[in-house]
């Protein structure tokens, strides 16, 4: 059903102001305009709403009905729109993003510099968590979009695979193993390792059994047993460059192919804003164009 809102709000004008010449002032419109959307409204609802003589205006049964209703309307109508155009205004303004937090420093970061470029006023709001919890905030558009690795998606979400990451050996630079260019997973036989839950859900994927001398959940808490002299450790490539507390080495890991999917997760009935699909590009091309390659032999962990 067509409503006539230019009618409506016509209706109202004349109301208020009394007069055509009034109305069409306020509303910047000739009489003539404006009694063209009277007389319009008028046929599509079938009544007249304003009774017209040489000398006077007044409104109609019908039109003195229908005043007080259209003016509710109208300004919930406005308040509506007002509300709506602030949402937009404010996606302008701020973006919030996904990411795991061993894609923080080698991915995320250094995109947000550049992306700070051409958007040095958005505000970004980064989520970072396990790739379960941010799937889900993707699905309830709590984020815009996140970057992680592969999980199954729910119908209303889409994966895009951007990029396969392998997983390189944390240890003290002094450590026997920090002499290899690369190494094979039977060689840590008779390390203590230190297992985390990244590794842990790489090695589940291939069925590579793996007995850790200690079990975290976290990279980070990890790599911070590693510099107390606990043990060595197995973490994802990009996080190289993500610890400052001391240098570690990082050996790749040449067999078993152990890899993990990196990609963005999006929903797309739910356009991104400009800033944020322009985050998207950047993130797109830090993981194609190599700039955020894997390390090799004696790259050190900062």
């Amino acid at each position: 059903m067509h409503i006539d809102l230019k009618g409506l709000e016509a209706f109202i004008a004349i109301a208020d102001a009394g007069s055509f010449l009034g109305a069409a002032e306020r509303l910047n419109l000739s009489q003539t305009a404006l009694s063209h959307r009277i007389a319009k409204i008028e046929a599509d609802l079938g009544v007249t709403l304003i009774a017209r003589t040489s000398r006077r205006l007044s409104l109609t049964a019908e039109g003195r009905e229908l005043l007080p209703r259209a003016r509710a309307s109208l300004g919930e109508l406005s308040v509506l729109v007002a509300d709506f155009r602030h949402r937009g205004q404010a996606r302008k303004r701020q973006i919030t993003v996904g990411c795991i937090p061993t894609l923080v420093a080698g991915v995320m970061a250094p995109a947000l510099q550049i992306f700070m470029r051409t958007y040095p006023s958005v505000r970004v709001r980064v989520q970072d968590g396990y790739a379960s919890l941010l799937a889900e905030m993707v699905r309830t558009a709590q984020v815009d979009l996140s970057l992680m690795v592969t999980r199954g998606t729910h119908f209303e979400t889409v994966f895009e695979p951007l990029r396969s990451e392998g997983f390189v050996l944390c240890c003290p630079p002094d450590h026997a193993l920090a002499r290899h260019s690369s190494l094979r997973f039977a060689e840590l036989e008779g390390y203590d390792l230190i297992g985390n839950s990244v590794i842990a859900d790489a090695m589940r994927d291939i069925d590579q059994l793996v007995q850790w001398r200690f079990r975290v959940e976290n990279v980070a808490t990890a790599v911070a047993m590693v510099e107390a002299g606990l043990g060595v450790t197995l973490v994802p490539a990009l996080a190289v460059g993500q610890h400052n507390r001391a240098r570690l080495s990082a050996v790749p890991l040449a067999e078993p192919g152990v890899v993990r999917r990196l990609g963005l997760l999006t929903r797309p009935d739910m356009p991104l804003s400009n800033p944020a699909a322009h985050l998207a590009e950047i993130l797109r091309e830090a993981l194609w164009d190599g700039s955020a390659a894997s390390p090799t032999a004696k790259d050190e962990i900062y």
